[in-house]
């Protein structure tokens, strides 16, 4: 019986899905339009001024990217945060999720993951480890049996 009713959940959920909304037949569709980068906050940090940006670029499950750069203009860290609301500047003054304090906190705690010198080996160079092992999550390395160690996931 289970088998019936999936195909037809889902028969049913893709004709609604592709239907036009008809509250408001005389409105044109919306269309997605995407923002400018907002500069959200600025901040010093061992004597150097950085700037917190929300790029509004949507990544994978909605995330939207932040980035830190500093007074040059170069990047010092960036992520994916899937509260990209609480990163406008709105939100930062008004301190809508989170007050000053606890975002600088935020943001001083992503410029320390960002200085973080992962450990040597494996023949790869500091500057490519450390774009690995970024990208490598522990979960992926215990899934995969990997005993390389080169991202310290083994201890």
């Amino acid at each position: 019986m289970k088998a019936f009713f999936l195909p037809l959940a889902a028969a049913i959920a893709a004709l609604w899905a592709a239907a036009p909304a008809q509250s408001h037949p005389n409105h044109a569709a919306v269309s997605w339009k995407q923002m400018e980068p907002e500069v959200v906050a600025q901040f010093e940090s061992d004597g150097e001024l950085y700037s917190v940006t929300n790029t509004h670029q949507r990544g994978l499950f909605i995330g939207e990217l932040i980035q830190i750069r500093d007074s040059h203009g170069a990047l010092a860290h960036q992520w994916w945060s899937i509260h990209g609301w609480c990163f406008t500047a709105h939100a930062y003054e008004h301190q809508a999720c989170w007050s000053q304090a606890h975002y600088l906190n935020i943001f001083a705690s992503y410029l320390n993951r960002a200085s973080f010198t992962p450990p040597t080996g494996g023949g790869l160079n500091t500057e490519n480890e450390y774009v690995f092992c970024e990208h490598y999550t522990k979960l992926e390395y215990k899934i995969s049996g990997d005993t390389s160690d080169v991202c310290d996931y083994g201890s």
